[in-house]
């Protein structure tokens, strides 16, 4: 390995090895997690011999082949490949990796990330993915979720695919929240194409991910593969609409091997894009009607998180925001009214100037903030913790009304 031809720093080193490991035919996650138990590190696994590896039962002699190939040059063009264009190469013990892909069997042992370092651990995540073919119903709920989620400090992971993938990733970068993106190929390859815009802006909320080093382009088996991503680097999964045979069910399938939840919204019967939606359901899959149906699922672990989030982005004292999610939804009057005589002070007052506007049309973003001093920022989150409450519906072009 000639390291000053490519000024590679005596810190990239390992590096370089780690990049050359991966990058082998053959190589996989387990054989990689055998390799490190017989030689303890990667330098040694570098250094190893015809000797060395012949006697390990789990090599086969292509294995072995590829092991014996020490040349580095695709490793060290790979990471001055990414120092040029911003994108950072994680390694599996790197404080920021995200820390949740290390629960699921077959983590990535190194990922290429560009984006905001702070979205990959800290917060819950939530993943919401469906079939690149969809309805209007599935169009609508992808954007009530993820918007609602992503206002309440839930991170959106998805896999940037046209549909609802694209939805989920849009429908939060407009809440100014916090969206994660998988990919299939390499960063620095756009795909689909028509996503060139979607992907800068998710890089800026959010990040982009991907196992899959710059310049490798989206192979067809690439994407089923990334798909264990998607459900391991999230709390729960939910799928907004697919039908019976998609991308979408091998996430479920990871998902479950995982040991994350999965939920399903309700569908039509007869709905050929929702087909894959009652079939989860028939195995048992959660069944979500609305976001409080997802928040109130992680509570006892996560309720703090999200009144932290929510606390540091608006000026809402701790005493008016003690989040009470119930897991049962109430709809008779005297309950509801409760609610409402419950409620702390400002969300009282936002309550009200939408309670005093026409119920069939509602009240605009821009009434509610002409009527309230309080700071845009402190109103859009009281506004996202009265729908939680089912208090109030949001219409289209930013309106509300009561529920």
């Amino acid at each position: 390995m000639n390291i000053t031809e490519y000024n590679i720093t005596n810190n990239d080193v390992d590096l370089v090895y780690w990049l050359w490991l991966t990058n082998l035919d053959g190589i996989g996650g387990a054989k990689i997690r055998y390799l490190l138990d017989t030689f303890d590190n990667i330098i040694n696994i570098y250094r190893s011999t015809a000797t060395d590896l012949h006697i390990l039962h789990y090599l086969n002699e292509t294995d072995i082949v590829s092991l014996l190939n020490k040349d580095t040059s695709f490793a060290e063009r790979t990471i001055l490949q990414c120092q040029r264009q911003n994108i950072k190469i994680l390694h599996y013990e790197d404080k920021i990796y995200p820390q949740k892909l290390l629960d699921i069997e077959d983590f990535p042992h190194i990922i290429y990330f560009r984006g905001q370092e702070e979205s990959l651990n800290h917060r819950p995540a939530i993943a919401i993915i469906g079939s690149r073919e969809f309805s209007s119903y599935g169009s609508a709920m992808a954007k009530k979720f993820s918007s609602e989620l992503a206002r309440i400090g839930m991170v959106i992971v998805s896999g940037m695919a046209r549909g609802i993938d694209s939805i989920a990733h849009q429908s939060a970068i407009q809440v100014n929240g916090s969206t994660i993106a998988v990919l299939g190929c390499g960063i620095d390859v756009i795909y689909p194409p028509e996503n060139k815009e979607l992907q800068e802006q998710i890089e800026n909320s959010g990040g982009v991910i991907s196992e899959y080093p710059p310049g490798q382009t989206p192979m067809r088996e690439n994407f089923p593969r990334r798909n264990r991503i998607i459900s391991g680097m999230s709390d729960g999964v939910l799928v907004v609409e697919c039908k019976k045979r998609s991308g979408t069910s091998i996430t479920v399938e990871h998902a479950l091997r995982q040991g994350v939840d999965v939920h399903t919204l309700p569908t039509n019967i007869g709905n050929k894009y929702g087909e894959g939606n009652l079939q989860l359901l028939k195995n048992g899959a959660m069944l979500v009607t609305d976001t409080l149906d997802i928040i109130s699922e992680y509570m006892s672990d996560k309720c703090e998180i999200l009144k932290h989030i929510i606390l540091s982005e608006s000026q809402i004292d701790e005493n008016q925001i003690n989040i009470q999610f119930d897991s049962q939804k109430t709809h008779n009057k005297k309950d509801m009214t409760n609610k409402i005589d419950n409620l702390p002070e400002k969300e009282q007052q936002v309550y009200n100037v939408i309670y005093s506007s026409d119920y069939n049309v509602g009240t605009s973003i821009n009434h509610i903030i002409e009527n309230i001093d309080f700071p845009i920022s402190e109103i859009n989150t009281i506004l996202t913790l009265l729908q939680i409450k089912n208090l109030i519906i949001e219409l289209p072009g930013k309106h509300y009304k009561i529920s």
